[in-house]
């Protein structure tokens, strides 16, 4: 069963005779939301949690579409976090039952659904829930997931996923000219610089910016010498690198992952969004054509719109970079949601209508 929604797509071995119930009980790890936050819908329709898969006509392979319960939808809106589903922690603490190999910025395995490792990096780890604690990691091979902490382990020699990781895993990319040569690791990317023994620490961010995977800001960056973070005016050799050169590491502030995260939200807006559209159209031509019973017109007018108001909420909540073009997405998909919702309202009148004339006798 594939089942896609959220911001991910699940594969998932079930059995005819599972419930939704058992389904969601299975997702529940996987997209770290209880089951009483999920709602699946088959077909348009949301049926009740004990309805057995083998009574929504799905085959081997078929597909449900994901979305947030009106339960999970007013638990997010009462949370209150504007940027993403949850709070990440800072890189130079660690929460409270969170393992002691763990912070953000190592090197770590995710284990999938299947159980196959991939190389990743953890970029934050989230306590909105405690004690149940999750992170995100960026898979070595691209994307991000947020995952409970059972699914990621301290990294294995050599193991995971190969391939261009953040930056690209293992390949070593170079900036800067002058006679210091500074190496600089982010997690499984790493970086070398070179400069003079008088730049400072935020012209080394501003060689950094276009080096790393997806583009940052210097004013996100935190870059650390011997276990400290370094001021923006120090030098190079006040910090003991030159003119032999040294070693920093490069970690990002709570902002930058928040903008991460928003920008994937707004992506997965989009793709839901015109997705809902083209069955809103094709609802909207049924119920011109009369091809729909009142009570079953009602029920996926009503499922629309709940689907609706959840991507609505996810592309409001996405919180990324009001400069970057994920920012202008959001706004358009923002009007165009409403201009959506202004179809079904119009589709749901234009059904009452119909009713009502024949009803008369017209």
């Amino acid at each position: 069963l594939t089942v896609v929604g959220l911001g991910g797509k699940h594969e998932l071995e079930v059995k005819a005779a599972d419930t939704l119930a058992a389904v969601k009980a299975q997702l529940a790890p996987l997209v770290s939301l209880p089951p009483e936050e999920l709602k699946l819908v088959a077909k348009g329709k949301a049926p009740p949690d004990a309805t057995p898969l083998s009574a929504l006509g799905l085959a081997d392979g078929g597909k449900l579409m994901l979305m947030r319960s009106q339960a999970g939808a007013k638990s997010l809106q009462q949370r209150g976090k504007a940027a993403a589903p949850a709070s990440a922690t800072s890189a130079n603490s660690r929460p409270l039952g969170a393992p002691p190999w763990l912070s953000i910025g190592c090197e770590v395995d995710y284990l999938d659904s299947g159980g196959e490792r991939h190389s990743a990096v953890v970029q934050a780890i989230h306590t909105d829930d405690p004690p149940q604690l999750y992170c995100t990691v960026a898979l070595a091979g691209g994307g991000e997931r947020q995952t409970p902490l059972d699914r990621v382990q301290p990294r294995r020699g050599g193991g995971g996923a190969g391939g261009g990781g953040v930056g690209g895993r293992g390949a070593v990319t170079a900036a800067g000219e002058g006679p210091v040569l500074l190496s600089v690791s982010q997690g499984a990317s790493k970086f070398e610089l070179r400069c003079e023994p008088h730049s400072t620490v935020l012209s080394l961010k501003a060689l950094l910016a276009p080096l790393v995977s997806g583009g940052a800001e210097p004013a996100a960056m935190r870059l650390l010498a011997k276990g400290k973070e370094a001021a923006d005016d120090a030098t190079v050799a006040a910090l003991g690198m030159a003119p032999a050169g040294g070693r920093l590491m490069l970690l990002f502030k709570r902002r930058h992952h928040a903008e991460r995260e928003g920008e994937a939200l707004v992506q997965d807006g989009v793709a839901r969004l015109a997705e809902l559209r083209e069955r809103v159209g094709k609802l909207a031509l049924r119920l011109r054509k009369r091809l729909l019973d009142a009570a079953e017109a009602q029920v996926q007018l009503g499922a629309l719109e709940e689907e609706l108001n959840a991507i609505s909420l996810d592309l409001k909540n996405a919180a990324p970079n009001e400069t970057s073009d994920a920012a202008a997405v959001r706004r358009e998909r923002l009007a165009e949601c409403a201009r959506v919702g202004d179809e079904l309202s119009a589709a749901r009148k234009e059904h009452a209508d119909a009713l009502l004339g024949a009803q008369l006798g017209r």
